[in-house]
């Protein structure tokens, strides 16, 4: 063979090497960028959420530090009222007397009602054999 078709042959080869690792480079480059671009993608996702999140919890900060709040926990959990303030307990039928299981026993200076509840056995006594216990 001669010498010049070798070289050329050579040259040839060379330059199908060389497109095909520059092809093989730019996808790699291009399917990396891809990926960067998704992650980032989803990162900005969780930012938006975590930032809505933040905002959730500065408005419940501000309203359980607010005075209508506090207000309301005191009446609520520790029975308070204001000075010019009546209380009223309302009764629902349940908590009447003709409800043997359950009887309201007032509780003195907190406006709140208390239940006494029955055991479970005293409850299917009266169940099986009648509101009145024979002895």
């Amino acid at each position: 063979m001669n010498t010049r078709t070798l070289l050329t042959r050579a040259v040839f080869i060379g330059a199908f090497g060389l497109a095909v690792w520059i092809g093989t480079v730019s996808y790699r480059f291009f399917e990396r960028t891809g990926m960067i671009k998704s992650e980032i993608r989803e990162l900005e996702r969780e930012a938006k959420r975590i930032d809505q999140e933040n905002a959730t919890l500065r408005e419940k900060i501000e309203y359980f530090s607010s005075a209508s709040f506090k207000e309301r926990e005191a009446k609520d959990k520790l029975g308070l009222k204001k000075i010019d303030e009546e209380v009223i307990v309302v009764k629902t039928r349940s908590e009447t007397a003709d409800d043997m299981g359950n009887l309201p026993i007032p509780i003195i200076g907190t406006g709140r009602v208390a239940e006494f509840r029955s055991p479970n056995y005293v409850k299917w006594w009266r169940m099986l054999f009648g509101k009145e216990r024979s002895t």
